[in-house]
C-alpha cells in the first residue's frame, strides 16, 4: 500500500502517514527501511498491521522524495478523539528518562507513548516468549493504563530499574517460574480486565 507522510521526526521517534485508503497509520524508525529517514510530503510504500496502539505502518519504504524536502519534518495530523486537525507536540516524561508521548494540542489525547522497545520483563522470562497472551496484556495495561497517570509511570520507572535482576533470577531457575507463572496469570487476568472497562468507559463517554 502507499501513503504520504504527513509528519515525522526521527529524533523524536516517530510520525504519522496517510495511507490511500485514508487512514493515518503511526510510523516508527525500526519500521523504515530507508537508511535516510522519512520527511513530510514523502511518498511511501508499507504494510499495514493492527497494534494495541493503533494502525501501524511497517516496511515502510520511501518511494518519492517530497519536492520541499528541506523543509522541517513536522506536519499535521488529525486527533482522533476531537478531529482537529493541528500538528502534535511532544511531551518529555520527567519519570522514565528519553521516554515521552505525542499529543493534541487541543484535547490532549496521548496519541503514541515513545515507550523504549522495552517489554514485560519478568513475564517473559516466566513464560519464555515475549509474545505470549500474558506478555501481551501486562505490556497492553503498561502503555494504555499505567503509562497514562503519573504514580504509574513511577512504578514503570522502578519496575524497569529492579526487574532485570530478578528476570535474569527466574530464567535459571525453572522450579521458581512454574511457581511465579500463576500469579502472573491473575496479573494478567485483573490488568486486562481493568484494560477492559477503562476501553468501555471511553467508548461510553
Amino acid at each position: 500500500m502507499r501513503g504520504e507522510i504527513r509528519w515525522y521526526s526521527a529524533e523524536l521517534e516517530g510520525g504519522f502517514l496517510l495511507g490511500e485508503d485514508g487512514v493515518e497509520r503511526f510510523v516508527d524508525p525500526e519500521d523504515v527501511i530507508d537508511s535516510t529517514p522519512p520527511r513530510s510530503g514523502d511518498v511511501v510504500e508499507f504494510e499495514h498491521r493492527d497494534t494495541s496502539d493503533g494502525p501501524r505502518a511497517v516496511s515502510v519504504r520511501i518511494v518519492s522524495r517530497s519536492e520541499e524536502s528541506d523543509r522541517p519534518s513536522y506536519g499535521q495530523v488529525t486527533c482522533g478523539v476531537c478531529n482537529q486537525t493541528m500538528e502534535p507536540r511532544y511531551v518529555p516524561d520527567r519519570f522514565i528518562p528519553n521516554s515521552g508521548y505525542f499529543a493534541c494540542i487541543y484535547c490532549g489525547f496521548m496519541f503514541k507513548h515513545r515507550n523504549p522497545s522495552r517489554g514485560c520483563f519478568i513475564a517473559t522470562a516466566v513464560y519464555g516468549d515475549g509474545d505470549a497472551e500474558q506478555v501481551r496484556i501486562l505490556r497492553e495495561f503498561r502503555d494504555e493504563v499505567l503509562l497514562d497517570f503519573g504514580l504509574g509511570r513511577a512504578f514503570v520507572s522502578l519496575y524497569y530499574r529492579f526487574s532485570p535482576p530478578v528476570a535474569a533470577f527466574l530464567g535459571w531457575h525453572r522450579a521458581v517460574r512454574r511457581c511465579v507463572r500463576p500469579v502472573i496469570n491473575v496479573a494478567a487476568l485483573v490488568c486486562g480486565l481493568v484494560s477492559h472497562l477503562r476501553q468501555y468507559g471511553a467508548k461510553s463517554r
